[in-house]
């Protein structure tokens, strides 16, 4: 649990952004040092009001179940 608080930290999010070049959905990481061609990407998430998620579990529950033993499994 340590380590997956400390992989999801806020400045690791940061540093992760910075180092590939992506977001990530941690609160705080669009404020990193993000490449130019994500500029846009990371001013649009921080004016986002709302989330967006996927529930291909409920449209997909066979393959819900897979991923959920599969990540049990790790």
């Amino acid at each position: 649990m340590e380590f997956y608080r400390y992989m999801c930290s806020p400045e690791k999010a940061k540093q992760f952004v910075k180092e590939k070049g992506t977001l990530t959905s941690i609160k705080g990481s669009s404020d990193a040092e993000v490449p130019p061609f994500l500029e846009g990407a990371a001013t649009a998430y921080k004016a986002a009001k709302t989330i967006w998620s996927t529930e291909y579990i409920q449209w997909y529950p066979a393959m819900g179940k897979e991923t959920q033993d599969a990540l049990s499994a790790l």
